[in-house]
């Protein structure tokens, strides 16, 4: 639904609205914004329409209003995130498979609280959709995501392709559903050998299986050196000792890098590509892992970089 569209509809579910009517903003958009919706007076008018219809949708929400399913829809697909997350609050568990492709599309908004909204509201529902696409879902683990489940509404930067050696991801989509501070996901419909191949073409490329076993004797010695801190830690009941020798420990296992994208469907085929090497310790510091989701009908790539990617 356009911008206008919802306008139009909060004004017709008999919202008043404050300031300059929506009426009057709308039909601005209508008439200044067809054919360049992109310009900076039409993003500034876009993003004072949502902010009244937000105010409006709150309004209604408060005062135990009934509202039209397609306003919320609408409000849930919005650019401005307080809309998006208020959206998709009232929209609750889908009742219509519409409500289940505006959720869907939620799921990888750039706003966490939206899109961590969106799969609690779908996951009431059992979707067979949302299935497919758990097994790659970094949200209920929010320790390492960019922000907290519910309260920021500040979005999430997408990956540069130099981060990760790169210089460009053309014919990849990226998704913020299965990203988080470390890793970044992509999909795209090319085959998997293709697109090892094409990754690989410059690169080390290995079985991820194999490159799990390599990164882990990579980091052997510290983990090796942690461990006998530990124990000297807790021995010496000192806890701001054992505190810092837990925190080290953190940061080693940080660098087992894709760990989590190999260990979820161990069975699949999967290809590492070794996109940046510590050489003298033989340790992987960026990689992308590889596979193809039959269920998603996609291949799946997930980058991963040690220290993290958003800074």
């Amino acid at each position: 639904m356009s911008l206008a569209s919802l306008a139009t509809l909060m004004v017709i579910v008999g919202a008043e609205p404050t300031g300059e009517p929506l009426e009057q903003l709308t039909a601005r958009w209508n008439s200044e914004c067809a054919a360049a919706a992109a310009s900076a007076e039409c993003v500034g008018l876009a993003a004072e329409i949502e902010l009244g219809l937000y105010d409006l949708l709150r309004k209604l929400s408060l005062n135990r209003q009934p509202i039209d399913r397609d306003v919320l829809r609408a409000a849930a697909e919005s650019n401005l995130p307080a809309l998006a997350k208020l959206g998709v609050g009232l929209l609750g568990a889908p009742q219509s498979q519409d409500d289940v492709n505006t959720l869907l599309r939620a799921v990888d908004h750039p706003v966490l609280a939206v899109r961590y909204m969106a799969a609690r509201n779908l996951e009431q529902s059992q979707n067979p959709v949302w299935k497919t696409l758990q097994p790659w879902w970094t949200g209920w683990t929010l320790a390492s995501s960019a922000n907290g489940p519910e309260e920021s509404l500040v979005p999430d930067p997408k990956p540069l392709p130099s981060v990760f050696g790169m210089t460009s991801f053309n014919g990849l989509t990226f998704h913020y559903y299965g990203s988080d501070r470390e890793r970044a996901l992509f999909t795209t419909p090319e085959a998997a050998p293709s697109v090892v191949a094409r990754f690989g073409k410059s690169r080390k490329v290995m079985s991820s299986m194999d490159a799990m076993s390599q990164q882990m004797d990579a980091i052997q010695p510290e983990m090796d050196a942690i461990t006998k801190e530990m124990e000297a830690a807790s021995a010496s009941g000192d806890l701001n000792r054992i505190t810092k020798a837990m925190q080290k420990m953190q940061e080693i296992q940080a660098k087992m890098g894709n760990l989590q994208t190999v260990v979820a469907n161990p069975m699949a085929e999967s290809h590492t590509v070794i996109l940046e090497q510590d050489a003298p310790k033989k340790r992987s510091t960026a990689t992308v892992v590889i596979q193809r989701d039959e269920q998603l009908k996609q291949t799946v790539l997930v980058f991963w970089r040690e220290g993290g990617w958003r800074w």
